[in-house]
């Protein structure tokens, strides 16, 4: 297994679209339109940068400040053997077309970790999470 490139890092808000503004005016990053998603009980609303910034608002409401940091793969099933090996378990995992990720909690911090073709689209984990969580409704 081996980590090919950081592909994201997401911060978490309190306002969606006062952040995409705030973000946007202050240091010239521009936002995709925003995306919906419910996993278990907390509904999560994402806006992705070109670059790799994600920024989420979420309902219950989480600390404002670092979420996660996004890796792309080439093996997802030999990191998450090495990561069973170490007594880790994914607190969330998605499966979908050609796409595929597990989060981490390491280190006190939480890890996308995803397996997917190049050249990806814009932060495609948001988006084929999104699709995926919506055929569950």
């Amino acid at each position: 297994m081996r980590a090919e490139k950081l592909d994201q890092v997401t911060i978490n808000v309190k306002n969606l679209e006062e952040s995409v503004q705030r973000f946007s005016a202050a240091l010239g990053i521009q936002f995709l339109p925003p995306r919906e998603v419910t996993v278990g009980n907390t509904r999560l609303r994402f806006a992705w940068s070109p670059i790799g910034l994600g920024l989420v608002e979420s309902d219950p409401p989480e600390p404002e400040g670092f979420r996660a940091i996004g890796l792309k793969v080439d093996n997802l099933a030999e990191l998450k053997a090495t990561m069973t090996a170490q007594g880790l378990t994914p607190v969330l995992e998605v499966e979908r077309e050609r796409f595929r990720e597990a989060h981490y909690v390491v280190g006190g911090v939480r890890f996308s970790i995803a397996e997917y073709p190049d050249p990806p689209p814009i932060r495609v984990a948001a988006v084929l999470l999104g699709n995926l969580l919506a055929e569950q409704k």
